[in-house]
This record gives C-alpha cells, structure tokens and sequence, in this order.
C-alpha cells in the first residue's frame, strides 16, 4: 500500500511539473500573418509609417491595420514586426510578412485593445528591424 501511494505521489509530481512548463508565463502571445495584397494606407484615415532600406511599413489605427511593401527586387520578403503593450507590460507581439514581391503592398488586419499602446519596426528578411516607430495608441 505504501508502494502504491509513493508512486502515485511520484506520478503526480511528475505530471504537475510538465503541466508547469506547458502553462505560458508572462511572455506576450506571439502572431505570424502572412500579408493580403492591398493597395496600400488610405489617404482617408491617419496612419504612421515607417521607412528603411527595401521595406516600408505603416499602422493604420482605425481598424488596426498594418502595411507592408517590398521596396527592393532582391528576392527577400518584407516585414512589419509589431509589439503591443497594455498597461505598460508585453500584451502581444507578432509578425506582418509581404511575400508579394517588390512594389507590392500587403495588408494585416488585426484587432487590438482600445486602451493598449503599439510600437512596430520595419526589415527585409533576414536582417534586424532596425527603425521603430514611436509608441502609438491602438
């Protein structure tokens, strides 16, 4: 009897400890969206962008809205990497990928908290976003 009871407090140690590194921390929840071909931010609502080399990317508040375009024929996809905080602590985090091609916009529909903040870097894949925004109200 007392085999049985050390097992299963063995057994349910173990499974307790599994189950805690399965349960996500505080780390933002992380989004990957492949980008919809677009004609680009509209000259009807306020949007901000941001500029660098082969890439140009801009969010679009009203309807959370972010743009990619490739600016550069080197073969390599375009990216807006996007980081949203609330009350001043990691939310969500992601990722808006162009695979269009060159002179092509993309658009990522996404859908954030009213009373959260945004902050979003432009790169051509494979390189560091090097250029950030300035921290944005959703």
């Amino acid at each position: 009897m007392r085999a049985r009871r050390s097992l299963f407090v063995a057994l349910a140690t173990s499974i307790g400890a599994v189950l805690a590194l399965l349960v996500p921390g505080t780390a933002a929840a992380s989004d990957y969206n492949i980008a919809t071909a677009s004609s680009g931010p509209s000259g009807n609502y306020w949007y901000d962008c941001v500029t660098d080399s082969g890439v140009e990317g801009c969010y679009q508040p009203y309807g959370d809205l972010f743009y990619v375009r490739d600016t550069k024929a080197n073969g390599q996809a375009a990216e807006v990497r996007w980081y949203n905080n609330l009350n001043g602590a990691p939310y969500r985090q992601g990722t808006c990928r162009n695979n269009l091609g060159s002179g092509h916009w993309g658009v990522c529909d996404k859908d954030f908290r009213e009373d959260s903040t945004i902050r979003f870097g432009v790169d051509g894949v494979g390189n560091d976003a090097r250029l950030y925004s300035p921290t944005l109200y959703a």
